[in-house]
């Protein structure tokens, strides 16, 4: 376990420390405001993997000269991979640090093998939802594409709703990382709307949305639910 104070380059310096011995992967913690609480997390991830996790800007340990913008978080991480000599690195977070990790993504794909991306709220659904509904019918077989449909004119049992919410994804997702979970509700899951050859994490839908169980029924029993990074082909 080695701690490293990081100098970014303005004057501010992050808390670091890292673990592991293999594969690099950063962890983001949530807030913004908060400080580095992913400590379990690493350890899960055991030492196939040499996890880097830090206090962003004014959080914590680290220091707080500067600007306080997520463009500016952005730079940070990606001063933090190079000064940790690498080419490419998994990118994760939680919360507001799964946000992060994901713009970090889409900023510098080339520089991410994967995203690990944990309850974060994702992109703005309202600007995205029709691509995201296009390309899921694309890659959806046309039994498939019937199957919801008359499932999504309900109303539905209970047995249905779970077959709505979780319905299978595409093969066309390779899975790889994964960890155990228990779900907190019986969420569905909803890929990235926009072709990337960066890997995604399979995230679920928002927790908030209301279950359409038909009178009478019993709601569905919590299943267990893995949280995984996706390779996109």
């Amino acid at each position: 376990m080695i701690q490293e104070l990081v100098p970014i380059g303005d004057g501010c310096s992050l808390w670091t420390q890292a673990t592991g011995a293999g594969e690099p992967m950063v962890l983001c913690h949530g807030g913004p405001g908060l400080w580095d609480y992913l400590r379990p997390l690493a350890q899960l991830a055991g030492p196939r993997w040499r996890v880097h996790r830090y206090d962003q800007r004014g959080c914590g340990r680290s220091g707080h000269r500067g600007e306080w913008t997520l463009d500016q978080f952005i730079a940070d991480l990606d001063a933090l991979r190079a000064h940790f000599g690498y080419q490419r690195w998994v990118v994760g977070g939680h919360s507001f640090g799964a946000d992060l990790a994901l713009r970090y993504a889409l900023r510098y794909p080339h520089r991410v093998t994967a995203v690990v991306y944990i309850c974060g709220t994702g992109l703005e659904w309202s600007t995205h939802s029709s691509a995201h509904k296009a390309a899921a019918r694309a890659r959806r077989s046309k039994r498939e594409q019937d199957r919801l449909a008359a499932l999504a004119a309900g109303p539905r049992t209970a047995a249905q709703e779970h077959e709505f919410l979780l319905s299978p994804l595409p093969a066309t997702h390779s899975l790889s990382l994964s960890c155990s979970c228990k779900a907190d509700k019986t969420r569905g899951r909803r890929p990235p709307a926009t072709p990337s050859r960066t890997p995604f994490l399979l995230r679920p839908a928002s927790c908030c949305r209301r279950l359409a169980i038909s009178p009478g029924s019993k709601p569905p029993e919590r299943p267990g639910r893995s949280c995984a990074t996706s390779s996109r082909t």
